[in-house]
């Protein structure tokens, strides 16, 4: 990264906002500005409980880190850039009605909040209920003899 003569873009970026499913709920990195162009690492483990054959719920685990190290500003710079733990419950209703709840939080390296632009908030967190509907409205079983 110290080779500022380089022009070429060297980064990855997903298309159509599938980093949202990959990288975390809290969508913290959704291009590659994001990391400066560093790079991103996502570590992760994901677990989905099935309670009483009824109600799923589901844990993911995130560690997110660059490729490069962040030098501005830090003695020891360090890759680590955050954890993210996101949490739901999916409880249906009807047949094709379910309700959805969940929770998420990032806790960001010092690393994280100076790329960011903001170096006080050290915890990002959301909630969300989401209402699901899926109806069949149509079938077709094809030609019958």
């Amino acid at each position: 990264m110290t080779n500022t003569s380089n022009k070429n873009i060297n980064t990855f970026s997903y298309l159509y906002g599938s980093g949202h499913r990959f990288n975390g709920n809290i969508d913290f990195f959704t291009k590659p500005s994001d990391t400066k162009n560093l790079g991103l690492s996502d570590i992760y483990m994901d677990f989905i409980f099935m309670l009483k054959q009824k109600y799923q719920l589901r844990a993911d685990f995130h560690y997110f880190r660059t490729e490069y190290n962040y030098i501005q500003k830090f003695v020891n710079p360090s890759p680590y850039l955050g954890t993210e733990a996101d949490i739901s419950v999916k409880i249906p209703i009807v047949n094709y009605v379910d309700v959805q709840l969940g929770y998420s939080g990032l806790v960001s390296s010092q690393i994280l909040r100076v790329m960011q632009g903001d170096n006080k908030k050290k915890m990002s967190q959301w909630a969300f209920v989401m209402l699901t509907v899926k109806p069949t409205l149509f079938t077709w079983e094809g030609n019958k003899k």
